[in-house]
């Protein structure tokens, strides 16, 4: 295809990554975090395979002739290899960015899902949109084999990603008609494994501007949970959901203390502690967060230590052996952060009229 240049002089080719390598639709579902930070590894790899200066396989999928190369960094008739390698960086730089990765640190450790995220992002948007500003052409498309997959799933990002750019992001029947679109009415399906990347990448990018409700459309929460990949930890919310109330109706149809009333049935603090009033109302919290994660409005339960008695009793709740089982698959599927005042400074607190701060910690079993 890289071809069609040398006859027809208005036309430039550019065939970038899709399915293999980095864009592997396997990688989308690893989350599992490198030991050590990998940032500038990753940085490098993406930046050599941009040049056309890496060795590793399915590197060539990324080609860019010298003629092309010349009209995006460059002049039309000449361009240096220096200004090539600044304007790729830049790119790079507001792709980690832009997926929540501060490309002034070098401490971040990217599972595969994520360099993957990036990658994406990078190509399909940044590095797109800055081919077609510059080029200028009269017309552009994003073309695959069968221009359904590879292809539908290119222009889906990056008009959607445009249109969040600009403030007026397209809605979702729109999304899912360039998505779907054209795989339904070539081969009656919607589109394949390519859903896994591109989910991937929305995940990654919705998760980095949480804060930012202008940055994104309302829908596009709700898409993210109703479409999320088996690997995702959005994926089992509604199993949790179900955990947590057959463990509350449990509780509702014990006495008020339970079966722990056998152990301390003669001791009121400990009955406090462990009162079903308590347990049933942390739960009911965390049921409310895992609701409006369903909604879209979150990504994580957070459960906080406040300076009060009942705060702490429903701290210690968490504890309850089977509510316990809950909140360690909770926390390994990263869906809740509990944070604990630190005992020094509850002692502080206690003995002191004047708050003097809150410093937290993870609750870790």
């Amino acid at each position: 295809m890289e071809n069609l240049e040398n006859d027809y002089e208005n036309i430039a080719v550019i065939t970038l990554p899709s399915d293999n390598g980095l864009m592997n639709h396997h990688r989308a579902g690893n989350r599992t975090l490198p030991k050590e930070p990998n940032y500038a590894d990753t940085y490098n790899r993406f930046l050599n395979i941009a040049k056309g200066t890496s060795t590793e396989e399915y590197a060539g999928d990324f080609f860019i002739s010298e003629k092309v190369k010349k009209a995006l960094y460059g002049d039309g008739t000449s361009y240096s290899k220096n200004t090539e390698k600044q304007i790729l960086e830049e790119l790079l730089r507001n792709s980690f960015a832009a997926l929540g990765f501060n490309p002034d640190k070098s401490d971040h450790k990217l599972s595969q899902a994520a360099q993957q995220a990036v990658y994406f992002h990078f190509i399909k948007f940044e590095l797109t949109n800055f081919i077609i500003k510059k080029i200028n052409p009269e017309s552009f498309n994003f073309s695959c084999k069968d221009a359904i997959d590879r292809g539908g799933v290119s222009s889906a990002y990056y008009n959607l990603m445009k249109s969040i750019s600009v403030g007026k992001p397209i809605s979702q029947d729109e999304f899912e008609r360039i998505l779907h679109g054209a795989p339904t009415l070539v081969k009656g399906r919607g589109m394949n494994k390519h859903t896994h990347l591109i989910w991937n990448a929305i995940d990654s990018y919705l998760d980095a501007n949480k804060d930012k409700p202008d940055a994104y459309p309302d829908w596009l929460l709700r898409w993210r949970y109703q479409h999320a990949l088996s690997s995702s930890p959005l994926h089992f919310v509604d199993h949790f959901i179900a955990r947590l109330n057959k463990y509350k109706v449990g509780r509702e149809n014990e006495n008020e203390f339970g079966l722990f009333s056998k152990i301390s049935e003669n001791i009121t603090r400990n009955k406090a502690e462990m009162s079903k009033t308590v347990k049933i109302g942390i739960v009911d919290k965390i049921l409310q967060q895992l609701e409006d994660i369903k909604r879209g409005e979150k990504s994580t339960i957070t459960i906080k230590e406040e300076n009060n008695e009942k705060s702490k009793l429903e701290i210690k709740a968490l504890e309850d052996g089977r509510l316990d089982s809950i909140i360690k698959d909770l926390l390994k599927h990263n869906l809740i952060v509990i944070e604990k005042m630190d005992s020094q400074l509850q002692q502080q607190l206690h003995t002191s009229s004047t708050n003097t701060g809150f410093t937290t910690s993870r609750y870790i079993k």
